[in-house]
Parts: structure tokens; C-alpha cells; sequence
């Protein structure tokens, strides 16, 4: 760990942080509004802004200190050549026990939504008892693809956990649950972009009292070139906390709703054209990968509905396996590989319904607790995944967000009914 700490704080009550991996063009925003913040609503309070990097070569480091702001400030970073969201966050949870604060905060550093009363926000109810803070926000219909079509669905329906954002990146803490982090297994994801969801399962699984805060709206930089990675990263932790926790998924039999400090009334975005062109050509350009590994582990009654996918998708060459980690790196979608399908017909053909996509996931997660192949498996959903997407994108594209919001509660409490598809098995 490197740290610059040019005004040698050595004690702080509210600690923020800002991860970051070249961030240089967003970052001064962000810290500026959270000065303002803590200024405002906290100035009897003894605080402390900390960016906390993966050795950002674009100068974030140089703009986070160059951000017009008067609380303190300072600078971790990881060794050169070591990432990872999740080390970043490993760093804040080190010195947030060695500056012995009260409250923590993390923001992303790509917000251009954030707002000072953001901070007012989050910090309160650490202060008043709570332990953990995740954000309730409207997003764009077009982003956390994951979480609207994975995670939000299977903590829900798993765990009966209506908890909407458990990937959303800007949460509040108190030391009682740093301390839990920092204590529990720690696998390779959480290194990474699981940390978000080892974080909040990890609150879950020990009882920690949580809480929902409305913060409006998230608008950030989308997350498409790194969608491939941090579904991996993202799945790997999921499933392995679940899977280590059956006997608490079990006792579950009702949904625990999760306090909405500040009401769940959310402002109107603006509309957006999803491109379910690159989600649905990553599918295809990785289809036939997926669909030999699906074959053995999926239940017959899936298979017989991948199969007819599996007949009608359009030819493609002769690929290498699991492109889709890369695939979402060129927006302009010129991979010149798997041809997409022209008419709605043939698009119909091709599609994943709510129905088939969450007993795809119980048989994945149900092969994966058997140990053989896990990381094929995640691969394999992952295809999966993005035909999900695309396929949402195709029934309910022309929605505005506010309805979106509605079909993606609807899924997670598919999820629920039919958690016993899984459950049976176990």
C-alpha cells in the first residue's frame, strides 16, 4: 500500500472513499461535492477524503489533490501492477481501523449524478444505529444489466431479501461491519468487482441492521467494456456465498423488506435506446460454447428450449471459446463474427424468457455446487446473460425507466415463487 498523507491526519469520525483506476477526467466532481457535503452537514465532525487507486497512470492522483476543497485529503494507492475494485476497497477498510472513524462512506469516482446531500444522506443513519447504507436510485434502463438480471433477482429470490441495489458501488458503513469484512474469506473476486456483493451478503449473513437510502437518480459512465470481467468476478463471490450459507437460504420463506430511508419515491429520467445489438451478438458469438456446456448440467425441460434456440440461431464461423470477456469492449460492435437476425421473427426465435432465464440460472448454480468446471459454468451463464439482456431489451425496449423498474421486480419475484426449482434439488 502507498499512501500520501501530506497533512499527516491520524484520526478521523467520518472517513470518504473514492475508488479508482483512472479516473482523472471525473474525480475532482466528486470530491468537490463531498467537501461540500461534509462541510455543510458535518462540520463538528472530524473528516477526511480518501481516493483510493490501482496506480492510475492518467494523473487521477494529481487531480484528486488539485480539487478545490477544504476538508483533508488523502491518497492510497495499490503497487504498481496490482488491481482490483476489491483491493481498493481492502485499503479503505485498513485505514478506516487505523484512523479509528465512526462512519465510512464510498462513492463511485465516475458519478456525475452525486450530489453534497448524498453525504447527509448515508452518514445519518450510520450515526443513529445503522450498520450498513446501500443507495435506492432510478438508473438508466440501459445499465446494471447485472444486477437487474442476476443478482437483485437471486438475492431475492434466494434469500428473500429485497435489497434493490446489492452491486450499486456507493454505500455507508459503520466499524462493526468493517470489522466483519475484514474477518471473512476473502476469495479471488472479492479482490475485484465481487466486493460490492460480498459487502452486502456478508451484512445479510451476519444479521447486520441494513438500511435503504434514497439518493434520487445514478447517472456514471456505463459499465459496457467491463461487463465481461465483472460478471465473472460478480458471479464467482454470489455463488460462493450462497452455496456457503444453504442452511440459512432454507430457513427463508418470506420476502424481509429493507427500510427506504427517505421514502421510495424516485424522480423521472430521461428515456434511453438500449443497444441490445451488442448484447444479443455477444450471445450468439458465444452460444455454442455455452449451449455444449448447458447441455449436460441443465434440466431436461431447459434443454429442450435451448435446443430450439440452439437450432435457429444464425451460422457462425468457427470461434475459439468465451469471447464475450472482450466482446463489450468494441461498442461499435465489429466483431466480425456471428451475423445478428434482421426480423422480429427471427429475433423471437432467438429469445431467452423470464421463465427459462431463471431456471437456467438454478441448474447453473446447482452445477456449480457441484465443483466441476465452475469457472465454464460462470462463462457459460455469462453467455447466457447477455441473451437475458437482449432479450429484455427486445420485450420491453420501448418502456420508459420507471416501467423498466417495475419488469425487473416483476422478474425478481419470479425468482421467489419458484425458488423451489432449486431448492428441491439441494
Amino acid at each position: 500500500m502507498i499512501i500520501n498523507n501530506p497533512q499527516k491526519i491520524k484520526k478521523a469520525e467520518i472517513i470518504v472513499g473514492i475508488p479508482s483506476y483512472n479516473e482523472a477526467n471525473t474525480i475532482d466532481f466528486v470530491v468537490e461535492q463531498v467537501s461540500l457535503g461534509l462541510e455543510k452537514y458535518f462540520p463538528d465532525k472530524k473528516s477526511v477524503i480518501i481516493n483510493v487507486d490501482n496506480h492510475s497512470l492518467d494523473g487521477t492522483e494529481q487531480a484528486f489533490f488539485e480539487a478545490k476543497v477544504n476538508i483533508p485529503r488523502i491518497y492510497i494507492s495499490t503497487e504498481k501492477g496490482v488491481k482490483g475494485k476489491g483491493r481498493n476497497f481492502y485499503n479503505l477498510f485498513s485505514i478506516f481501523k487505523k484512523l479509528n472513524a465512526k462512519v465510512g462512506i464510498a462513492v463511485d469516482a465516475d458519478l456525475r449524478s452525486f450530489r453534497a446531500k448524498w453525504i447527509k444522506k448515508m452518514a445519518e443513519p450510520i450515526l443513529n444505529g445503522y450498520d450498513f447504507i446501500t443507495p435506492y436510485y432510478i438508473r438508466c434502463k440501459t445499465d446494471a444489466t447485472i444486477t437487474n438480471h442476476l443478482v437483485y433477482p437471486l438475492v431475492y429470490g434466494l434469500l428473500g431479501w429485497n435489497l434493490r441495489q446489492p452491486i450499486g458501488g456507493d454505500f455507508a458503513f459503520s466499524k462493526k461491519i468493517v470489522n466483519y469484512w475484514l474477518e471473512e474469506e476473502w476469495f479471488s473476486g472479492t479482490y475485484d468487482y465481487g466486493i460490492d456483493i460480498f459487502m452486502s451478503l456478508t451484512a445479510f449473513f451476519k444479521k447486520a441492521k441494513t438500511g435503504q437510502v434514497n439518493l434520487g437518480s445514478k447517472v456514471h459512465n456505463l459499465s459496457n467494456p467491463k461487463l465481461g470481467p465483472m460478471f465473472f468476478q460478480v458471479v464467482e463471490v454470489l455463488f460462493k456465498m450462497i452455496l456457503n450459507n444453504l442452511d440459512k437460504v432454507k430457513q427463508r420463506t418470506e420476502i424481509e423488506k429493507v427500510k427506504i430511508l427517505g421514502g421510495s419515491s424516485l424522480p423521472i429520467l430521461a428515456n434511453a435506446n438500449p443497444v441490445r445489438g451488442l448484447f444479443r451478438k455477444t450471445f450468439l458469438d458465444n452460444f455454442k460454447h455455452a449451449w455444449l456446456l448447458a447441455e449436460d448440467i441443465v434440466s431436461p425441460s431447459v434443454r429442450e428450449e435451448l435446443e430450439k434456440i440452439y437450432q435457429n440461431r444464425p451460422q457462425a464461423k468457427a470461434l475459439r471459446p468465451w469471447l464475450w470477456g472482450e466482446a463489450l469492449k468494441d461498442i461499435s460492435i465489429k466483431h466480425p463474427l456471428t451475423q445478428l437476425p434482421r426480423t422480429k421473427e427471427e429475433i423471437k426465435k432467438l429469445e431467452i424468457s423470464l421463465d427459462l432465464w431463471a431456471r437456467i440460472v438454478y441448474d447453473f448454480l446447482l452445477a456449480y455446487k457441484e465443483g466441476c468446471q465452475q469457472e465454464e459454468i460462470i462463462k457459460g451463464l455469462g453467455s447466457f446473460y447477455f441473451g437475458r439482456a437482449a432479450s429484455f431489451f427486445s420485450e420491453n425496449g420501448t418502456l420508459t425507466p420507471e416501467d423498466t423498474e417495475k419488469k425487473v421486480i416483476r422478474g425478481a419475484r419470479y425468482f421467489f415463487k419458484h425458488r423451489d426449482y432449486f431448492l428441491n434439488k439441494i
